[in-house]
């Protein structure tokens, strides 16, 4: 059949059994066969189309999705990707979309027309303008772009439904997922959008399941997209929970619990998460912005978790959540070798010390170290090895060989096989009580041999944003400070006391970070760091 669209032009029309019984009766009429020559069919036509626009302007329900979820910032706007970054992209001019009066009814067609090819199509960016536009949909059906919107957002999210999240990450959520149980939710008067909820749960339930270890935690290389998972979970698990089975099934349903306590193990005293910009403490708009976005992120989330979620949030963000009290919070600390990620964390106060390791390179081990809410050190933990002066390569991945979480410490010990058959293992104790955390690597020769070799050890650890180093004039411990306090003092154990006496390396600062050199003769080498975090301690001796 054929019809004409608001505005006059003609199109092809809707196909049979558009409309669900839960449509209004004066737009169903929609569903029948009219002739746009006809003048009565096209009367007929405009009146149902406009029967359409009253009814979305007047509906008491779906809930606009920033009045589902509380906040002062927009939902889509939480934990954007950092490929989603461009100013001035029709992306973020989408975003406020729904707030265009009058309605920028070029900005749909240059959107509609962009037309993005097969590389371009499986983006974050043009994923979450999809979903900007989805939202916008129900105020802009007095538009002559409204079915051509509708029918290209949901061509996007069948599409995409063929995406897997192994391959393809949060892309086949966004696309696949999130797009496809907001049309159902948006427009369950609309028999296709309705039924998009069946695929939305099955692409949501295998992402939870696939992308996460079991107990919430996303594999090391994708940890900065845990937060934007985060969200767009959450944004569905709201608009899920308005309808009959929900958007997860319940495996899934577990996981994303679990995801909200790793969410927060994984969060500084600011609200940012580790290994990511911190919410600056200016006061410029951008970064309180930020700010409220973490907040209102997590604070969404934690209406879908349970008590001791919220009690947690309370001891890590005690300036946004309410402060626990007598209850015993669960373990801290935590290990995942399929995630290739330890947190060594004694306790959940904002003010203690904790240790945030990713191991799923070849290379370098990526670290956090924070006490309170200043990040002393944060990146790659460098190492390089040389032996008789030949440099040495890594034969294989980090591998987890040790992890002891008890009253006293928190301690995990990695493994990585070098050429040469050399192995170089990796130490880190935090300790829970005393409050300081060890990091040592271990250099072993395994083949015996009369002559002991030239063991060469270089590594390098990246200071946090801020963090001075403050060397001692006469012996060798060091400082690493702020503009406001002392945050750690350092020693490395294997050097004598005093500089004037023979040393087998040096600790330095360097561009790349702090540098501790080592060399000995032999068949094995144990370069050791000790980082005091108890300020009581830094004035007396050592």
């Amino acid at each position: 059949m054929t019809s004409s669209k608001p505005g006059g032009k003609t199109a092809d029309a809707s196909p049979p059994s558009l409309w669900h019984k839960s449509a209004p009766q004066g737009v169903r009429i929609l569903d029948q066969k009219l002739d746009v020559k006809n003048p009565h069919d096209a009367g007929k036509f405009h009146t149902a189309w406009k029967a359409w626009a009253k009814h979305l302007r007047k509906r008491k329900s779906p809930l606009p999705l920033a009045k589902l979820l509380p906040g002062d910032t927009h939902p889509l706007t939480w934990a954007l990707p950092h490929e989603f970054v461009s100013p001035a992209s029709v992306a973020e001019a989408s975003l406020d979309a729904a707030k265009l009066n009058p309605v920028d009814e070029e900005l749909i067609r240059q959107w509609l027309d962009s037309a993005p090819g097969e590389e371009e199509g499986r983006s974050l960016a043009h994923a979450l303008e999809a979903l900007a536009w989805c939202h916008a949909l129900p105020r802009l059906a007095e538009t002559e772009a409204w079915w051509d919107l509708l029918q290209r957002l949901i061509s996007i999210t069948v599409d995409a439904s063929a995406l897997t999240p192994v391959e393809d990450g949060i892309l086949s959520q966004l696309a696949g997922g999130e797009l496809a149980i907001t049309l159902a939710y948006l427009f369950p008067e609309i028999t296709i959008c309705r039924k998009l909820a069946k695929q939305a749960r099955a692409v949501l339930s295998v992402g939870l399941v696939d992308l996460l270890d079991g107990q919430g935690m996303p594999q090391a290389r994708d940890l900065a997209m845990l937060r934007p998972l985060l969200a767009s979970w959450t944004r569905c698990r709201a608009m899920g929970a308005t309808m009959k089975k929900g958007c997860f099934n319940a495996a899934a349903e577990e996981q994303y619990q679990w995801l909200i306590r790793q969410a927060l193990r994984l969060t500084r005293p600011d609200g940012s998460q580790v290994f990511s910009q911190p919410c600056q403490e200016t006061k410029t708009e951008a970064a309180e912005v930020e700010r409220r976005r973490c907040r209102d992120l997590l604070t969404a989330a934690l209406l879908f978790g349970d008590d001791d979620d919220r009690h947690i949030a309370g001891a890590v963000l005690p300036k946004w959540f309410k402060k626990p009290g007598a209850e015993e919070l669960p373990d801290a600390s935590y290990l995942s070798e399929w995630s290739a990620a330890a947190v060594l964390r004694p306790d959940w106060s904002a003010g203690g010390a904790r240790l945030t390791a990713l191991f799923d390179g070849r290379s370098a081990v990526d670290i956090e170290l924070c006490s309170g809410k200043d990040v002393i050190l944060s990146g790659p933990w460098q190492w390089e090895v040389a032996l008789d002066g030949k440099v040495l390569e890594p034969l294989g991945d980090w591998e987890e060989i040790c992890w002891v979480s008890d009253e006293d410490a928190d301690y995990i010990e990695l493994e990585l096989a070098l050429t040469e058959d050399v192995v170089l293992q990796r130490h880190m104790l935090m300790a829970r009580q005393d409050r300081f955390l060890l990091m040592a690597d271990t250099v072993l020769c395994e083949e015996e041999s009369t002559k002991k070799p030239a063991i060469e050890y270089r590594a390098t650890l990246p200071l946090g944003p801020g963090i001075g180093f403050e060397a001692a004039e006469e012996t060798h411990e060091s400082l690493l400070t702020t503009s406001k306090k002392n945050q750690a003092q350092v020693l490395p154990l294997a050097f004598p006391e005093w500089r004037a006496s023979d040393s087998p390396g040096t600790l330095e600062l360097t561009p790349d970070g702090l540098e501790l050199k080592f060399s000995v003769q032999g068949q094995a080498l144990f370069a050791p760091l000790f980082f005091d975090l108890d300020p009581r301690r830094f004035a007396r001796r050592l």
